[in-house]
C-alpha cells in the first residue's frame, strides 16, 4: 500500500503542477487580450468555458487523491477502484468504440466538407490525419512494450 500512496502523492504534485500552470496561461491570455487578434464573443466565451472546466475538473481529481489520503480506508477503497478488472475493461472497450467512431465520423465530415468549404475540408483532414498517426503510434509502442 505504500507504494501506491507514494504513486498518490506524485499525482497530488503533478496535478498541483498542471492546475497552476493552467491557471497561469488562462491570467496571461486573459491579460494580454488587447495584443491578440479580435474573436467575437461566442469564441471568447467558449475559451473561457473550456479553462473554466479543466480548472474545475483539474481541482476535483485532486481533492479525490487528498481526501484518499487522509485514511487508510479511503486509500484502500481508492486502490480497489483504480485496480478492478471489471471497470478497466469497460474503460478499454469505451476507449475503442469510441476511437473507432471518431474515426467513422471525421472520415464522414471530412468527405461532406469538401463538397461545401476546402478550409474546413483541409482542417477536418488534418484532424483525421493526425488521430490516425496517434493510433498506429501507440498500436506500434504497445505491440513492443506488452
Amino acid at each position: 500500500m505504500e507504494k501506491f500512496k507514494e504513486k498518490i502523492r506524485v499525482r497530488i504534485i503533478s496535478l498541483s503542477l498542471i492546475t497552476s500552470l493552467v491557471c497561469l496561461i488562462n491570467v496571461i491570455l486573459l491579460t494580454n487580450r488587447s495584443r491578440l487578434p479580435e474573436i467575437s464573443d461566442f469564441i471568447l466565451g467558449f475559451q473561457s468555458g473550456v479553462f473554466i472546466g479543466l480548472i474545475l475538473i483539474l481541482v476535483f481529481c485532486l481533492m479525490k487523491f487528498l481526501a484518499s489520503m487522509k485514511s487508510d480506508e479511503a486509500l484502500k477503497k481508492l486502490y480497489i477502484q483504480e485496480n478492478d478488472e471489471r471497470r478497466q475493461l469497460i474503460g478499454y472497450k469505451t476507449s475503442v468504440f469510441t476511437t473507432v467512431g471518431m474515426l467513422i465520423l471525421l472520415a464522414f465530415a471530412t468527405v461532406v466538407a469538401g463538397f461545401f468549404n476546402e478550409i474546413v475540408f483541409f482542417t477536418l483532414l488534418g484532424v483525421l490525419a493526425a488521430l490516425l498517426i496517434l493510433l498506429y503510434a501507440t498500436l506500434i509502442y504497445f505491440k513492443k512494450t506488452i
